[in-house]
Order: C-alpha cells, then sequence, then structure tokens
C-alpha cells in the first residue's frame, strides 16, 4: 500500500502561528467543511491532520482524510491510501 498526495486549497484558522486548525478544503472541485479535527502532529516540514469532513449539506459524504501543511513548498496536500 502506498500514499499518495495531492495539492489542495485550504480554509483554517491561524492563531500563533499559521495553520492552527483546517475549517474547509478543496478537493477535485468541491468544497468539503471540517467538522472534527481527530488527531494533529508535526514533522520536519510539516503540520499532519486527520480530519473528518463532508460537502456541505451532504452528511452522507463524510470522510475521513489526512491533510498536510508542507511548511518547506508552502502547500497543503490531501494524502489518500492505494
Amino acid at each position: 500500500m502506498t500514499d499518495s498526495s495531492h495539492p489542495i486549497r485550504v480554509a483554517c484558522r491561524s492563531g500563533r502561528s499559521y495553520a492552527d486548525s483546517p475549517t474547509a478544503f478543496v478537493w477535485n472541485g468541491e468544497r468539503y467543511d471540517v467538522e472534527n479535527i481527530e488527531r494533529e502532529w508535526l514533522e520536519p516540514g510539516g503540520k499532519h491532520f486527520i480530519v473528518r469532513a463532508a460537502k456541505a449539506g451532504v452528511p452522507e459524504s463524510e470522510k475521513r482524510c489526512h491533510i498536510c501543511y508542507d511548511t518547506t513548498e508552502d502547500l497543503w496536500r490531501l494524502y489518500e491510501n492505494q
């Protein structure tokens, strides 16, 4: 099993640093609202989040996602298992 990543656009709250709390993201042209952050952690070069997110008004679209703010490239990525 390998992981692949996709660049995404993310809306987030920022407190003491950028990317404190993602609130929504756009993937494959669809906006997903972050309903819950299940886990977050730091690794060299990135801040990672496991989130539960769904399209607005479509609860059955909920999915669990791994998103990361890549601090070295200044961009967000969504990782999916393949």
